[in-house]
């Protein structure tokens, strides 16, 4: 390969990553407060957040990684589709759509 065809190459891949990660940001924006929306129109966005994430190898936004479930690609909404409970320093969200059970560390003043 040529190394011009090279830099074009690499200069594509920089331009796609940056539209992905817009991407990302507007489904967040959409995510991060889905009272009054459509259940099914909350649920497609965290599916294709979960989709942009493992194409683009950007992964999921910081803020809603704990909140997209692992086994069915939905928002979990703590009382509607999740239950959480704390349990020796430990945060236990389950799934109630797949059953999916995550484990996540308390840190500080949460742990007692």
């Amino acid at each position: 390969m040529s190394r011009r065809s090279s830099r074009r190459k690499s200069h594509f891949r920089a331009g796609r990553k940056e539209k992905a990660l817009r991407a990302r940001e507007s489904l967040f924006v959409l995510l991060k407060s889905p009272r009054g929306r459509p259940v099914e129109m909350v649920d497609s966005a965290a599916k294709q957040m979960w989709k942009l994430g493992t194409r683009h190898r950007i992964g999921l936004h910081p803020e809603l990684r704990h909140w997209i479930c692992r086994g069915c690609h939905r928002l979990l909404r703590p009382g509607l589709n999740a239950t959480v409970r704390t349990r020796r320093g430990m945060r236990l969200t389950t799934c109630l759509d797949c059953g999916k059970l995550r484990r996540f560390k308390l840190l500080g003043d949460d742990a007692k």
